[in-house]
């Protein structure tokens, strides 16, 4: 006897004997997987639910043919006719439905996917209402089978239940039956803080969806798992003071934080007090206790040598949550994890991580990634618990603390922030933390020195109470003056003999002595790990010492013993950190400076061979080559990180001043780069045959001039172009590179329209690009001549320059995101001419497939795809639509610091805002395109400020004369006067209308 399986409860399949059989069309499988479910059914009901739209003579012949074409496929009769009227399965066959094995067994784990799901059939109404209703049914006993289990089964796990709620929730996310009885197996286990968070989700649901709260019930065992936890809790913080001597208070604190945060609190720490005081024992005290099997604790150590490096500690942070993705299967978006490898190159997705190159008209927003990280910890947290540590956040540079700072600020409830900084707050942290702790969005806990009564105490369970006498007492204090790290230290040296007040060797003379005893070997280790920047590891030791690796670890055994130093695994790497960077200052500062100046170079000649894509490469360049006195090399890679960063996206400067500390606070990234071009000069200056000192001119003046001109800098940033041009000729006259210069100079002439000189660059752009075969300047070439002739009014030429861009990046391999890019501002461009041309139907086809472009390569969409979408929209009489476009790209541009277009925007929103009666909003997004039209300077952005200016002005004088003091006329004069020289601004006409 034949076995035909048919599987309705997962993806929809039949196989007969174990093979699978597919049928050439949709209505005969329909027919099978109703006979599946039903078993009997008549020719007329059959009929009826599959060909409703045809007559009953067409009806029962393609029923005829769908019964003989199964009878074909399967070789025998699957369905069998008793009578001339009425249908079944084939008694003859065995049938094994899961669909009946779910609704005899009602077990859960038989009902893998919804009824027949993803499975459709066209022209079949009455079809669709008998799977509509047979899902429902499904589904139903699925969740009554699901509940079931999980009241009957004594012995259930919490695993068992968790798995079992998610699916529950996953089809009926409102049933609050099923929340209680999750909430009753957290308390039989006695995982209090688990029921609390499960309520307080349920809340936070029921609010949202039905502006309710959970029934009475569910909130009577609210308060008893709150009253029982916090009953146990009480007992736990008693007993936490036997494993932290001195510290009972500060550690019952952090723990009623933790608590906190386990019910669903928002909670963020910061551990303060002067260095050495016992802030990161006790930190690191209180993550030793969290072991709750869904939490996962991130750290990062800010060190005082990488303060100037950008995003450091969250780079730190970013390959620990890497390592976690890859351990743990989370449902996280794509464009979030994109955008964590945007910032951090060694973020690993999977993808290609070329960098987005410089291009001002389509740069790529740091502000929107930025808020993407933000979002990727958001479904983190929604999937773990996360606790961020960030060990001594003085050492911050200020992009991390900035993005510290938003996340704090987010009040997240599935994150916990733990920090530590001194008292005393260095004016970033002060700017970064004070508005903080104002609001309440983060809890001080102050650590002071042990007292006199304290250090007795410590003093007593080290070494016993009788030999604790008071003049041993008043010689420790007096040395340590309660520091926890200096006691730490000379308790270290006690030993367990019997000790008196004058065998105490002042604190200043223990590390000598500790370092005095150390063999040469061990001493050269020590002080090569103490000149890095931020740790060592074994590679470096052994290649600058010429040490094998036994020799090594024998040294750093040693170190380890005498409280030097401490390995700390790193991804695949051991890593050798300073205990404490007080110890690591101490020993760098008695080297000779000849020794310190040897090991900085040997560092930096090492890490110079190391590959290109080595984490933060640049700037522990610039450390050591500054360090060891080489000014020429440390200013090299100053430019270098500069330009490197420049091109990934303007809008992030790293500044780099001299001996890698923030000695002078830059006004402005303009400064920065104008310093690093008077040191370069001065070098070049005394040995003006080096061509390298003119090559690096070239990239540090365009890397200016890429922040200056999207900026509206541009007088600066062609000064700064000319000046590159020169030095790229007495360099050789790289072709790519004059390539590169030209470009920015038909940025600035387009932006500002006065396109005299616009088409020569061109031309000699596309000559260069095609005689040095640089195939992709010459593509971004033609997107450019594109635009130029689309604002000249030669329309249909600009659209064929456009056409064989486009060709050139929809065919080239996509290897970086630049491509993408360049794809949707040709269809941004292509759009444009057809909105100047009045075909807006057509314009707004382009503008969607330059938005699906950057979506479907999870790059973050332009601003201004969305506000010409809204112009057009607009010109359409679609008031919803260019609604819709226009606020959405007042989103975007909030994100970025784009230009291009935000004044335009703004101004129509002034306009919506007015119409709604909002007169702060309207005034306020007025002002904001004043301000912005200013900046860009572009004619046609003042043309159509001076638009919507008059238009304010007449229909809402009001709301709008303090604001606008001209006569209507003298705005209307200057949009005219601004206009009527722009081929295809359609928008002059309006000026009849006002």
């Amino acid at each position: 006897m034949s076995t035909v399986q048919i599987y309705v409860l997962q993806t929809p399949q039949i196989l007969l004997d174990g093979e699978q059989v597919i049928l050439p069309y949709k209505k005969a499988e329909a027919l099978l997987f109703y006979m599946a479910i039903e078993k009997k059914a008549t020719r007329d009901q059959i009929a009826a639910l599959l060909w409703d739209s045809c007559d009953e003579a067409t009806a029962k012949k393609n029923l005829r043919h769908a019964l003989y074409t199964i009878r074909k496929i399967f070789h025998t009769d699957l369905v069998s006719s008793p009578t001339r009227q009425t249908l079944e399965l084939n008694p003859e066959l065995m049938f094994l439905v899961d669909y009946d094995a779910f609704m005899e067994k009602r077990d859960p784990s038989l009902y893998r996917e919804e009824l027949l799901g993803g499975f459709y059939i066209k022209n079949a109404y009455p079809y669709e209402e008998w799977l509509t209703m047979k899902r429902g049914l499904a589904k139903e006993a699925f969740l009554r089978a699901i509940y079931e289990k999980m009241q009957s089964e004594a012995d259930l796990s919490v695993a068992e239940g968790e798995t079992l709620f998610e699916r529950y929730v996953q089809e009926d996310p409102l049933d609050e039956r099923v929340y209680l009885r999750m909430m009753e197996i957290y308390e039989s286990a006695h995982l209090y803080y688990k029921g609390i968070r499960l309520y307080q989700q349920l809340v936070n649901l029921l609010n949202t969806e039905l502006r309710v709260a959970p029934r009475r019930e569910i909130r009577e065992l609210y308060r008893k798992l709150l009253h029982v936890w916090s009953e146990e809790g009480e007992k736990e913080e008693e007993h936490s003071g036997e494993v932290c001597t001195g510290r009972e208070r500060e550690l019952q604190l952090l723990q009623a934080s933790y608590r906190q945060f386990l019910s669903g609190s928002p909670t963020s720490v910061l551990l303060s007090g002067k260095s050495g005081v016992g802030k990161t024992y006790l930190a690191e005290r209180f993550l030793e206790e969290i072991t709750e099997e869904n939490t996962v604790i991130l750290r990062a150590v800010c060190l005082e040598n990488e303060q100037n490096i950008v995003l450091q500690p969250w780079n730190t942070i970013m390959m620990q949550v890497n390592s976690l993705l890859k351990k743990q299967d989370f449902a996280l978006d794509k464009k979030y994890l994109q955008a964590a490898e945007l910032l951090f190159p060694l973020f690993d997705t999977q993808d290609v991580k070329e960098p987005v190159l410089g291009d001002t008209t389509i740069s790529y927003s740091y502000r929107a990634t930025r808020n993407l990280l933000i979002k990727l910890f958001e479904e983190i947290g929604e999937q773990v618990l996360v606790v961020l540590f960030f060990d001594n956040i003085q050492f911050m540079d200020e992009t991390s603390l900035e993005f510290l700072s938003l996340l704090i600020r987010a009040k997240n409830p599935n994150i916990m922030v733990l920090a530590t900084s001194p008292c005393i707050f260095i004016q970033p942290l002060r700017t970064a933390l004070k508005p903080l702790l104002k609001e309440e969005c983060l809890q001080e806990i102050t650590l002071f020195p042990f007292t006199r009564e304290a250090v007795r105490k410590i003093l007593a369970g080290r070494l016993g109470e009788e030999r604790v006498s008071e003049e041993f007492l008043d010689t420790i204090y007096g040395e340590t003056s309660g520091n926890a790290l200096y006691l730490k230290t000379l308790l270290d040296c006690c030993g367990d003999g019997r000790l008196e007040a004058g065998d105490i060797t002042p604190l200043n003379q223990v590390w000598e002595q500790k370092m005095a005893a150390l063999q040469k070997k061990t001493r050269q280790v020590l002080e090569l790990i103490s000149s890095c920047q931020a740790w060592a590891d074994m590679d470096a030791c052994m290649q600058i010492l010429k040490c094998d690796e036994m020799e090594i670890l024998d040294a750093v055994d040693e170190l380890k013993e005498q409280g030097f130093i401490k390995e700390q695994q790193d991804s695949e790497k051991v890593r050798f950190f300073f205990c404490h960077d007080s110890i690591q200052k101490f020993v760098h500062t008695k080297m000779s400076p000849s020794k310190r100046r040897v090991f900085h170079r040997k560092l930096a000649e090492y890490i110079e061979g190391l590959p290109l894509y080595e984490a933060n490469r640049y700037e522990r360049l610039i450390y050591h080559y500054t360090l060891c006195g080489d000014r020429e090399k440390a200013l090299e890679y100053r430019i270098r990180a500069l330009t490197e960063y420049s091109y990934r996206y303007y809008e992030l400067y790293p500044l780099f001043p001299a001996g890698g500390k923030k000695e002078v606070q830059m006004d402005s990234v303009l400064d920065y780069c104008r310093q690093l071009e008077e040191e370069l000069l001065e070098l070049s200056q005394r040995n003006p045959q080096k061509e390298s000192y003119l090559k690096l001119h070239v990239s540090l003046m365009q890397a200016t001039a890429q922040y200056c001109i999207p900026q509206g800098y541009y007088e600066e940033g062609a000064q700064y172009i000319e000046k590159a041009l020169k030095s790229n000729v007495l360099a050789g006259d790289d072709p790519a590179e004059k390539i590169r210069c030209l470009r920015f100079l038909i940025y600035q002439q387009t932006n500002l329209w006065k396109v005299e000189h616009t088409e020569e660059y061109l031309e000699e752009s596309l000559v260069l690009a095609k005689k040095n075969g640089l195939q992709e300047d010459y593509a971004i070439t033609c997107r450019l001549y594109g635009l130029y002739l689309s604002m000249k009014g030669r329309f249909e030429e600009g659209m064929e320059y456009l056409v064989k861009s486009l060709e050139f990046f929809k065919n080239a391999p996509l290897k970086s995101r630049i491509y993408a890019l360049n794809i949707a501002a040709c269809y941004n461009y292509m759009g444009e001419i057809r909105r100047k041309q009045r075909d807006f139907e057509e314009a707004n086809r382009y503008y969607r497939q330059a938005v699906a472009t950057c979506d479907s390569n999870h790059c973050p969409c332009n601003a201004t795809f969305y506000s010409n979408m809204g112009r057009s929209y607009l010109a359409m009489g679609k008031t919803r639509q260019s609604e819709e476009a226009l606020y959405q790209a007042d989103r975007v541009y909030e994100e970025s610091f784009t230009l291009i277009g935000r004044s335009i925007t703004k101004g129509y929103l002034a306009v919506l805002e007015a119409e709604k009666g909002n007169k702060a909003e309207a005034v306020r997004y007025l002002e904001e395109a004043m301000k912005s039209a200013h900046q860009f300077a572009s004619p046609y952005a003042k043309g159509l400020l001076a638009l919507t200016e008059a238009e304010l002005l007449v229909r809402f004088p009001e709301d709008f004369r303090d604001i606008l003091t001209e006569p209507v006329e003298v705005y209307k004069e200057r949009a005219r006067r601004c206009l009527e020289e722009i081929p295809g601004a359609y928008e002059i006409r309006w000026l009849e209308d006002i």
